[in-house]
């Protein structure tokens, strides 16, 4: 295996009790593991949190698909677009689709009268991200339009776009309330309500409705709180080991002269695998428990570094993000250095990248 993702199951359960400790008695827990589980591997991460949450989301039917063909018989929510060509698969595998939009709506509606059955939905409400959703002045619609549908109105949710600006989500979960209190005085009951997102449900109990909706903090790339541990480890190994002379060019566009004799470890991951660009000369990997200088741009497949002429051997592990002796590379550091939210460090490891679990 030349590049792996190392996921530690430990840490993923650890992550959800964290969770659960913020938590009133009897508040759900919807875990995102849309994105290939933030890089970390669908299916085997819903396995994993399966026991222990009360739903799953994803963004596409296609990942909810895969996950009903495992044997995952959570329910699962689609947060995102649904091509109409799919709207069969939502009442053969009991997938819930958001309402986000009238045409949706009245589209799923259709749907759902053709086979002479009602379905589950979950209501999305722009309370400000100017995303998906309806607005606060549609909402009367809203409610006309679910009244006269094949749509049972099963949950009503929105999206905090700033949770470092407490008064702007104070002022989304105010408005957010209103909607809500719109909805069961036209005496819609609605049994799911969910709005807190990762940081807001460690920060901010009183959005927390009766469900959270939590992605992050389940993966630990949260850098707030220590609770909440790094569950994967980008990992490759070490390709080939050489000598260079001073003056000679490292890698594309000679951007890195060598300033001495070195020994240069060739690292068997790109940008293609996921080792993001940290721009030429710069960024850090970890071999034999020691931090070592990226020289020369990362390529498509691999890339080089300064390993101090230390006793590296070839198959030796190159540590990307994770810890290896008494060195690490947190998430948020990676993600500082290539410029990126925390998030993208594992979401954009691809697929062909091999996830191994452990214990």
């Amino acid at each position: 295996m030349l590049n792996f993702v190392e996921v530690s199951r430990a840490k993923l359960l650890n992550n959800i009790e964290a969770v659960r400790r913020k938590l009133s008695s009897g508040t759900k827990i919807m875990a995102v593991v849309k994105a290939n589980a933030y890089g970390h591997g669908l299916v085997e991460v819903a396995k994993i949190f399966e026991p222990e949450v009360d739903w799953l989301a994803v963004v596409e039917i296609s990942e909810a698909i895969t996950l009903r063909e495992s044997g995952i018989k959570t329910p699962i929510l689609v947060l995102g677009y649904i091509e109409e060509e799919k709207y069969n698969e939502l009442f053969r595998q009991n997938i819930t689709p958001s309402i986000y939009s009238f045409e949706v709506l009245e589209k799923i509606s259709e749907a759902a009268k053709k086979t002479g059955r009602k379905i589950d939905v979950h209501v999305k409400i722009d309370t400000g991200m100017n995303r998906m959703g309806f607005r606060f002045d549609e909402i009367g619609r809203v409610i006309e339009e679910m009244k006269k549908s094949q749509l049972m109105w099963q949950g009503i949710y929105s999206h905090f776009y700033n949770e470092n600006n407490r008064e702007v989500c104070m002022d989304q979960l105010g408005l957010m309330k209103k909607v809500i209190d719109m909805v069961e005085k036209s005496e819609i009951s609605v049994e799911l309500k969910h709005m807190a997102k990762s940081q807001l449900t460690v920060e901010l109990p009183e959005s927390h409705f009766n469900m959270v909706r939590v992605g992050g903090i389940l993966y630990g790339l949260s850098r707030y709180s220590d609770e909440f541990l790094p569950a994967g480890e980008f990992k490759a190994r070490v390709g080939l080991v050489k000598m260079v002379k001073k003056g000679m060019a490292v890698g594309y566009d000679g951007c890195y002269m060598a300033p001495k004799d070195m020994k240069v470890a060739v690292v068997t991951a790109g940008y293609a695998d996921g080792f993001r660009s940290f721009g030429p000369n710069t960024g850090f990997v970890l071999i034999g428990g020691k931090r070592c200088l990226v020289v020369g741009r990362i390529c498509m497949n691999q890339a080089m570094v300064d390993v101090n002429d230390e006793n590296i051997q070839v198959g030796d592990e190159v540590v990307m993000v994770g810890s290896q002796g008494g060195e690490i590379i947190k998430p948020w550091d990676y993600a500082d250095e290539t410029k990126c939210v925390t998030y993208e460090t594992m979401a954009r490891i691809p697929d062909h990248v091999a996830r191994v679990f452990i214990d």
